[in-house]
């Protein structure tokens, strides 16, 4: 069993979530996909969302965090040429990345401007390629110009309530108040 098997398998959505959840099934099916730009605050659930949705609806999900990563940013600093940089990502995780089949999941990517730039690449030029984002909603303070207008799918997630937390326990509010 894969790290994080048993959660999903137990998770249970509050109604935020499985909009959210719905929109991110629309865009992978979608027939013009567009990178998709995942923001929310910390602890929204975007991380979780995004490997949900890869490891039920993909063959395969490439996940890197730039947080955890630093050297990745390194792969961003080039040229912005999609082909070259899913070589790269392939190599640095040893596994191959296939149109369609593998989702890429960048998170963190408020921390690399370069690789949000790079996301206008993906669209223009490699559509075939499944690339989710996930950041923080700062992320556009950080440099204006490295965001890719018009060429990404944005969708935001908010904080979660006191009642998002009872129907994911699956407790009746009326037993709080």
């Amino acid at each position: 069993m894969r790290s994080g098997e048993t959660l999903i398998r137990t998770m249970r959505f509050t109604s935020m979530e499985k909009s959210v959840y719905d929109d991110l099934l629309r865009w992978k099916r979608s027939g013009d996909r567009k990178p998709l730009l995942l923001e929310g605050i910390k602890q929204s659930g975007r991380t979780f969302l995004l490997r949900y949705l890869g490891e039920k609806n993909y063959e395969d999900t490439a996940y890197f965090n730039f947080r955890d990563a630093p050297e990745l940013s390194d792969i961003f600093d080039k040229d912005p040429d999609p082909k070259r940089i899913v070589r790269e990502l392939a190599s640095m995780r040893s596994k191959d990345i296939g149109p369609a089949r593998t989702l890429i999941i960048l998170d963190e990517i408020q921390f690399c401007n370069r690789a949000l730039a790079s996301m206008r690449s993906f669209c223009d030029d490699a559509p075939e390629y499944h690339v989710a984002c996930g950041g923080s909603m700062g992320m556009m303070l950080s440099d204006p110009g490295a965001f890719p207008v018009g060429k990404v799918v944005r969708m935001r997630i908010g904080p979660k309530d006191f009642k998002d937390f009872l129907a994911a326990e699956q407790i009746e509010e009326e037993s709080y108040c």
